[in-house]
Order: C-alpha cells, then structure tokens, then sequence
C-alpha cells in the first residue's frame, strides 16, 4: 500500500532527530519508553492528518501542523511530570 509506505517513511526520517531532541532536552525516559511516546505521537499525528484530508483540508496546512506541535509539546510535558522531570519542554 502505497499510503502506508509513504507515513513509514516520513516516520523513519524524523525519528531519530525528534528522540535525539527529546534526549538533548532531559527528558528522562527509558529507550522503550522513548519509542512508546514516539509511536503515540507519530499515530495520532497521522490519524489526524487523515482526518484532515478527509475533510477536504478545510484548515490550512500550517494550522494542522501548529495542532500537532502543540498537541506533542504539550504531552511531553505530561511526560515529563509523570517521571518527575524539573524541565518544561
């Protein structure tokens, strides 16, 4: 499927440089843990892009991306909490 390579794709390039930046920032979760998160945030990243597309693109694609960032950002955070991390990401 043609659709599912392509998020694969995207998915593999920004990986590594999102959880280097996650590292670069203190967060302090365990490889696995890093990888669960990712797979939350990438999943529901494209869940939401598919809803998007679905519906037309009605928004403008910089508003779908400033949802995601913020939506990311902010459950870092939580992340960060939940391990009793000082650092606001």
């Amino acid at each position: 499927n043609g659709d599912a390579a392509f998020f694969e794709s995207i998915i593999n390039i920004g990986k590594g440089v999102i959880i280097d930046g996650w590292n670069n920032q203190g967060v302090n979760l365990s490889d696995e843990e890093m990888d669960m998160f990712f797979a939350y945030i990438v999943n529901g990243s494209i869940a939401l892009i598919r809803k998007w597309a679905a519906s037309d693109m009605k928004n403008p694609p910089a508003q779908i991306a400033e949802l995601i960032q913020h939506a990311t950002y902010g459950g870092i955070n939580g992340i960060a909490q939940w391990k009793g991390t000082e650092n606001s990401f």
